[in-house]
């Protein structure tokens, strides 16, 4: 089966007896990202941890009294 990595569109061949039934982790040799892949050779999307900066407004100031 083919997998692509989700960052730098790298594809590799991997053997389906590689994956089995399970989910797994894997690393691009390439840009070393890490995703997860189903059985079936499809990036899981896993939602982020945080929202970024940008989707909350900007960086917050520190109120410094003087």
């Amino acid at each position: 089966m083919i997998i692509q990595c989700p960052a730098c569109n790298t594809s590799f061949s991997v053997s389906k007896d590689k994956f089995g039934t399970k989910n797994r982790k894997v690393k691009c040799s390439k840009c070393y990202f890490v995703w997860t892949v189903n059985p079936l050779g499809k990036a899981i999307e896993v939602p982020p941890l945080y929202e970024s900066i940008e989707s909350q407004g900007g960086i917050i100031k520190e109120n410094k009294e003087e």
